[in-house]
Parts: structure tokens; sequence; C-alpha cells
């Protein structure tokens, strides 16, 4: 079964290569065969065949001679010399599947993996197309090669003249900045992201269509990015700059922004770990390692390892949790309004019937409590009814494992309780939550499973299996992907991809809440 096959220049002669055959040389004008390669490497001992599989073959531009590549080894023949073996060249810890020479037969670029190589034609230029991306590659070797005294005598002056009276056209394509930030818009409709490059943009869910919302400062990656309750105002930060804009909506159906508010924070003061918004946009919190400052919008002053959110309830309070507590402090001054103790996990007893099944117990995972533990992320649900905080334990970031905690928020207008009870969770649902996105509807939690499925589970029901929706290939799957998707109070899926977001409508879209 033929696997390659290569014509010289003129077209009178063509080398096939064959699957579990020597590859053969024939003379298209006379058909007769000219020979056979039939040697084979020489560190190969024992009963071997006279001949060797190739997998690749090109002709040199002299149209005598064929370059090859064979298991992973270079070889040059001539099929002119009966006796003339292969030379074979074997290169360590390099093993080539691709093969092309320069038009003026000086050069060979040997790959290791591509759909197809080639050089431009004045041997200074290499391009590499792997599935649906080219590569263009100008090394300044090949321009040092190209101009040196040593490289012109080698060449063929033919060769040459070709080069210089065919001129070349060149396309750049340019792959799009990688997506670093997503923030759906609270009734749906319009998503906001920030990419590597320092842009934000706002996309409209059901055209797709997108605006430049605004740029970081010195086109630094956009860092943190979120949107008022209300829709009305955007705030996003790179490492050391924060920028407040309000956003109404045109006539003509087009988004105008406003600055409000921007401000340079300082590296020496700690890393920025979260943003927030007043729902009115009066303050900005800015939450660090080391500090937590509220900044007046209005003054563009500022008034002062817990995560925040506003409170469902009443608009000039915020809430801050932690492991152990939930506070509720003003946004103004940040003084601490109530707090309540959060009331350990701990194991059910299971049910008689079900002793022996202890997967089936319905409780919070337990966790051990010797380590640190970290709340990495907090959302409250669309009509303010449930918060849940995602716990993990100590360790490296990117690797912590997680899990959620969920509070019912209307416990917290009991202003003479001292705790509260989280809810609890069935184990079945627990152990198979990867990244948790939101909470739509009345009680829906919409997570990702770690079989990287789309799930969703009715809070405080007793069901200890969950619904899939849909799952996201296996390709789309990295650590940074999973952190950045998010859902819509209405149910659509935002997924960044290879600089773009996918927006994907689903069963969690349709069904009653």
């Amino acid at each position: 079964m033929p696997v390659d096959m290569a014509f010289n220049a003129d077209s009178t002669l063509v080398a096939v290569a064959y699957r579990g055959s020597a590859m053969e040389v024939w003379d298209i004008k006379e058909q007769t065969l000219v020979n056979v390669c039939k040697s084979r490497p020489t560190y190969e001992v024992g009963a071997k065949p006279d001949w060797m599989g190739v997998q690749k073959v090109v002709w040199h531009p002299s149209g005598e001679t064929l370059l090859g590549v064979s298991t992973g080894i270079f070889f040059k023949w001539d099929p002119f010399e009966e006796f003339s073996p292969p030379k074979l060249q074997h290169k360590r810890n390099f093993y080539p599947s691709g093969i092309q020479c320069s038009s003026d037969g000086v050069l060979i670029l040997l790959a290791d993996s591509a759909d197809d190589i080639c050089f431009s034609m004045d041997s200074r230029r290499l391009y590499d197309l792997r599935r649906s991306y080219c590569t263009i590659w100008e090394p300044n070797s090949l321009f040092r090669l190209a101009d040196s005294e040593d490289y012109s005598s080698k060449t063929d002056p033919e060769a040459i003249s070709i080069a210089i009276s065919n001129q070349f056209s060149e396309a750049s394509i340019d792959a799009p900045a990688l997506i670093t930030t997503l923030a759906a818009g609270p009734f749906g409709g319009l998503f906001w992201h920030g990419n590597k490059d320092g842009l934000i943009e706002v996309n409209d869910i059901s055209t797709l269509k997108s605006q430049r919302a605004g740029n970081t400062k010195r086109e630094k990656a956009v860092e943190f990015l979120v949107i008022s309750e209300d829709g009305n105002y955007m705030a996003y930060a790179d490492i050391n700059f924060f920028m407040v804009k309000g956003c109404a909506l045109t006539a003509s159906g087009a988004m105008a922004f406003e600055t409000l508010f921007n401000k340079e924070c300082h590296r020496e003061s700690g890393r920025v770990l979260q943003i927030s918004l007043h729902p009115k946009c009066r303050f900005l919190l800015v939450a660090g390692d080391k500090f937590v400052i509220v900044y007046d919008i209005s003054t563009k002053e500022a008034d002062g390892s817990q995560k925040w959110a506003n409170h469902p309830l009443i608009e000039d309070q915020l809430l801050a949790l932690n492991i152990d507590t939930v506070s509720s402090y003003s946004w103004k001054d940040l003084e601490i309004m109530a707090q309540w103790d959060i009331n350990k996990p701990h194991l059910a007893e299971p049910k008689i019937e079900q002793e022996t099944d202890i997967s089936r117990t319905s409780i919070i995972l337990q966790v051990n409590r010797q380590v640190q533990e970290y709340v990495d992320k907090i959302l409250v649900s669309t009509t303010g009814s449930y918060a849940f905080t995602s716990i993990s334990q100590e360790g490296p970031y990117l690797n912590r494992r997680s899990r959620i905690q969920i509070i019912n928020l209307s416990d917290i207008q009991d202003l003479d309780s001292c705790s509260i009870t989280p809810i609890s969770i069935p184990n079945e649902i627990n152990i198979t939550i990867e990244h948790p996105l939101g909470i739509i509807g009345k009680d829906r939690l919409v997570f990702i499973d770690r079989s990287f499925w789309i799930c969703s589970w009715s809070i405080g029901s007793e069901q200890e299996k969950t619904q899939r929706h849909f799952f996201l290939p296996r390709d789309w799957v990295t650590t940074e992907m999973l952190a950045l998707c998010a859902v819509t109070g209405d149910g659509i899926v935002l997924v960044p991809r290879k600089g773009e977001v996918a927006v994907i409508q689903s069963s969690l879209c349709t069904k009653q809440r």
C-alpha cells in the first residue's frame, strides 16, 4: 500500500514508498523500474529484510538524489548508483516524520510532527501547517546563511534566478488573545470578557456581536471584571490599576460607556484577590492578601482572607464569608454590623437499612481540620436566596480539591441568632462537583462534574442524583478554562475557548425553575 510519492523536477521520475515493502523509483516516460531501495540500517542484527520502510520522501532539486525519512532516520539515496546504499544519519532524541528540501538544494527541513512543512521561494522562511493553523517562521540563522559567501557559492544559479523572478505573497493571521476574565450580565442577553492584551468587550448573546468596552492602562492582562447587580456599571482591573465605568444602552442599540473612577494600586501593598461593586455603584471594594480597601466612587477616596458579596436585602451592607463565619459590614466605613458562626460540617448517621452503603449518607463532605482551608470563591443566587462558597484545603492553588458549602441567606435575617447551619448536600452530589458555576432560578445549583458534564441539582431536595445537561469536549478542558466558565441567570453557559467564548444553550434554559 503506497504511503508517499514524489516526482522529480521535470516529472520524468517518480519515487513511491510503500507500507510493508521497499521504496521504488520508476521512469515515467519509459515505464520501467529504475531501482529499489533495499539497504537497511547497519545497526540492525539478526534475520532482517534487506529493505527498510520509508514514511516520507522528496527529490533533491538536482533530480538525481532522493531524501527521505525512515522510522526516525534521515537518509540520502542516489537511485542511479546501483551498488551505493542509502547514507543513513541517526539523530539522538529526535525522530523526524516530515522532510522538505529548499529550492536551491542547500537546506533540508526535518519536522517531528506537522501536517505539512515547506520553505519559501527564497529559503528565508519556513511554513508549518498544523490542522487549521499555519505558523510562519523567520529564523535569523537563515537570513545570515542566505547572505553568506559560502552559501552563495553552493547555491544553484538557476535556482537563484527562479527565487528572484518569482514574487511570493505572504499572509499573516493573528490568533485571538487569550480570555482571562468572563462575566455574565445579571438579566441575560449580554456578557463581558477581558483578554490577555487588556481589551474588555461586551457581547450580545443572541447575535454574538461584540463591542469594545475599555482597555487596561498599559494593555496588561485583565485580571478582574465585575458587573453591577443592575447591569448599569462595570469594574475591571489589571495587576495594579482599577477602572469603574457606567454602561448605558443607546437608541441605536449600542452601549455607551462613561468613566467614573480610576485608581492606581501599588503592588507593595500586597496581591489583589478580588474586586466588588456596590449595587448602586457608590463604592468599589478591593480585597487583597494583606488589605481590604473600599473606595468611594464619587470622591475617589479610600474608606478602609475573606470573600465578599453584596448583602441580598440591605444595599448599604456587604457580606464577608470565611471558613468559620459570615459577617455583615457597612459599605461606607466597613463597620461590622452583625456576625454569625457557621456550624461545622459533620457526618450524618446512616440509616439502618443503608449501614453498608456509606456513599448514600446525606452529608457535607468531611474535611481534615488539621490543615489550613481557603474560601476560593463565593457566589450568590440570582434571587438572593442562597450563597455558596467553594472551599479547598491547603496546597498549590491550581491543585486544590474543593468542596462547596451552601448557606440559606434567610438565616441572616435573624439578628438574634448566633450561628448558621449550612444546607446538607447528599454525598453522591458533593463528591462529583469539580467546579460550581452558580445558582439559577429559585434553587438550582449548576456545576461542572468530574467527568466535565454540566449538571444541576435542586438545593435542599433529597434526590441523590444530578441532572446532566451536556458535556464539555475533553480538548476544551483546562484548569484555567474551568475557573472562567460562567452561567447566566437564564441558564446559558459561557465557556472560553481559544480566545473566544462559546455560548451554549441547553435544557438548563428550558426547564421550569
